[in-house]
């Protein structure tokens, strides 16, 4: 049967990761979501359901040779929601997440079933950015080593686990890599870095004497200098400057509770870092809330405290 993929809802919640880009283009593991989609539905026919106005999505889709619509088919369809990531498409029957025939809120099978055949996907809804924290460890689950041959170590490097680094990357002197990571192509690391498990760093980026744990870091990121980023999301082309830090431990044992437009949403974690929109620079010795977010092209001042949202 045939799958559609709906690109068409607001992303509002995904704020400031979403300001400049679709769910669907979030990168985890170094993909971005639409890709990890289309690969667990390989067995269907996918097409991806666009807005006539998303000119970012429609070229990534160009570029990648797949195909869209702007409008729904007539025909019985699969409808998967564009921030879902599905893990998992048995064949036994049991409960569907669909859409609505124009691309809304999802339904269960019982309420949109067909006699002919009934469709299950398990998988985790990518509402809020620290959703993109887990998805991207579940994804990570699955990482083997493989280094490019033409990556170069220098003196008293460790890399411990699966690891997977791209080509071109350079790991400087007396860093320590943990696994499971991803470390994209072209990036310099280290020296003296101290990349811990769960982080996914794209390409072109430049991390020198940082700890950083459990992060999706985007392309052309560089934090150089001695920082601490944990549990956060970085967008693309964000500096951080010397001894930033991104505080993430809740000391009592209770989960974070961030700050969504109007609304404070429970994460379910107890480390939640910080949010930071593509293109921010972060000023020397900024220290970030848990939760807090700075949105695209924000900026800080040496020194300061980020206790709210930017």
């Amino acid at each position: 049967m045939r799958a559609i993929i709906s690109c068409i809802s607001e992303c509002e919640r995904g704020k400031p990761i979403t300001d400049t880009r679709h769910y669907a283009l979030i990168p985890l593991a170094n993909k971005e979501l639409i890709l990890h989609q289309i690969a667990a539905l390989k067995r269907h026919d996918v097409t991806i359901l666009v807005k006539k106005d998303d000119k970012q999505l429609q070229d990534f889709l160009l570029k990648n040779k797949l195909p869209f619509i702007h409008d729904l088919p007539k025909e019985q369809v699969i409808i998967i929601p564009g921030d879902l990531l599905i893990t998992t498409l048995p064949t036994v029957q049991r409960t569907t997440l669909l859409t609505t025939a124009n691309g809304s809120e999802e339904q269960t099978a019982v309420q949109r079933r067909t006699k002919a055949e009934e469709h299950i996907v398990e998988a985790q809804r990518l509402n809020y950015p620290w959703e993109f924290l887990t998805a991207n460890t579940t994804l990570l689950k699955d990482v083997k080593k493989d280094i490019d041959k033409s990556v170069v170590i220098e003196d008293n490097v460790t890399i411990n686990g699966e690891v997977i680094i791209g080509k071109g990357t350079i790991i400087k002197a007396g860093s320590y890599i943990e696994g499971p990571v991803i470390i994209g192509q072209d990036c310099i690391i280290g020296p003296m870095a101290h990349i811990r498990p769960d982080m996914s760093i794209a390409n072109n980026c430049t991390i020198g004497k940082t700890e950083a744990y459990d992060c999706i870091i985007m392309k052309g990121t560089v934090s150089k200098h001695t920082a601490y980023l944990g549990h956060s999301v970085l967008g693309e082309d964000v500096n951080v400057g010397a001894f930033t830090v991104t505080a993430d431990y809740r000391h009592d044992g209770k989960e974070h509770v961030v700050k969504v437009a109007s609304d404070r949403v429970a994460s379910g974690r107890r480390k939640v870092g910080a949010f930071i929109g593509d293109h921010a620079r972060l000023a020397i010795s900024t220290s970030i809330y848990p939760g807090r977010k700075i949105p695209a092209h924000g900026t800080t001042l040496p020194g300061e405290v980020i206790k709210g949202d930017l």
